[in-house]
């Protein structure tokens, strides 16, 4: 099962840490990807996002007009972050594993749904479609 761990945190914290404050973090960071090639359990993918103010937001108005918004989709104390995709067991396993991330972290993991199935069945999705060409 591949699951998404996401990473949540008011992204004012970060530049106010202090160095050993800010090594703390990478340890961590650290910590959980030696639980994950160290278990039975495999790194897909991961990566920092930028902050909010980088964000473009698309959405659709009550026309079904396009607009492009500058910032997040939404007004909350803890911004997202950053993100792991990991293939583990089962949630126990990588509940377990998330514990190593920084504890100043909300984290939520969502599993990832395989669309293959309902994909396959839309010809314009497929990758053999002239659609992706």
């Amino acid at each position: 099962m591949k699951y998404l761990v996401l990473l949540y945190q008011d992204e004012t914290i970060w530049p106010a840490l202090d160095d050993a404050e800010r090594q703390e973090y990478m340890e961590a960071h650290m910590a959980f990807d030696r639980a994950v090639s160290e278990g039975a359990t495999t790194m897909l993918g991961g990566e920092a996002l930028g902050e909010t103010d980088t964000a473009t937001t698309l959405r659709h108005d009550d026309d079904d007009r396009l607009v492009l918004t500058d910032g997040p989709f939404a007004e909350t104390t803890e911004q997202l972050g950053g993100y792991y995709l990991v293939e583990a067991a089962d949630l126990d396993v990588m509940t377990t594993i998330a514990q190593e991330l920084p504890h100043g972290y909300t984290v939520e993991i969502r599993p990832v749904v395989d669309m293959g199935p309902v994909f396959d069945e839309v010809p314009a999705a497929r990758s053999d479609s002239p659609a992706w060409a």
